[in-house]
């Protein structure tokens, strides 16, 4: 899919993603672009047993595919011309799967995400989950790169815990949060509180322009 994004854009000329109140002018879209990215990002990625097996796999697919070496995504580093990538893993508690500082390659993150299995957990926090996050941004703004640009995708199936909005409001002072729904076949509609995302920055994975619409929205967050 990455490899028809040029393609894509083209037929996409008039496309306006990010609408957030910290939304940076977007300068350039392309695979030359996205590249030179440099942000702090949080992939918090649901691993609970509500969602199927496969769907749990298209998932883990649909992230790497966005951060596959040498396609054209974000260049994951320590750099200061690059962009770090922490990931957690979210059911009842949260799990810290690496911090900002750890990868420094795209295969780096790859070989992480490929690790990611499936818990027995039959509820999530959503809650804590964007608190973690948040929370790892503010100690990486603390490092070698204060000014990078933060940004928060989620990746998710399912949402519940208590309400999220007083965390979501402090999370969205400094940084662009991303939802991307993984809808399981037999479940009811997935519905992540409005708070929880930027405006306007909520996906379905089952988008034909998914990686153009996530890419994009990267390159607002720049």
């Amino acid at each position: 899919m990455i490899f028809a994004i040029a393609l894509s854009l083209f037929l996409l000329p008039n496309l306006v993603l990010s609408q957030t109140t910290n939304q940076h002018i977007l300068c350039n879209v392309g695979q030359t672009a996205w590249s030179k990215l440099w942000l702090d990002v949080v992939l918090l990625i649901d691993n609970s047993a509500l969602q199927l097996k496969s769907n749990f796999d298209i998932m883990i697919s649909q992230i790497q595919e966005i951060w596959q070496p040498g396609i054209g995504g974000p260049t994951v580093g320590q750099g200061p011309k690059q962009t770090r990538v922490a990931v957690v893993t979210f059911d009842t508690g949260t799990k810290v799967v690496a911090n900002l500082n750890q990868f420094n390659s795209n295969a780096d993150l790859i070989s992480n995400l490929q690790a990611i299995r499936q818990t027995s957990a039959l509820t999530v926090d959503g809650l804590h989950a964007l608190l973690t996050a948040g929370n790892l941004l503010v100690q990486g703004a603390a490092g070698n790169r204060p000014n990078a640009p933060n940004v928060i995708i989620i990746y998710t199936a399912n949402w519940a815990g208590r309400d999220p909005c007083a965390t979501a409001y402090s999370v969205h002072q400094d940084s662009i949060v991303l939802v991307i729904l993984f809808q399981n076949p037999d479940a009811v509609t997935l519905v992540v509180p409005q708070c929880v995302y930027s405006p306007g920055e909520v996906y379905n994975r089952t988008d034909p322009y998914l990686d153009v619409n996530m890419l994009t929205s990267l390159s607002y967050g720049s």
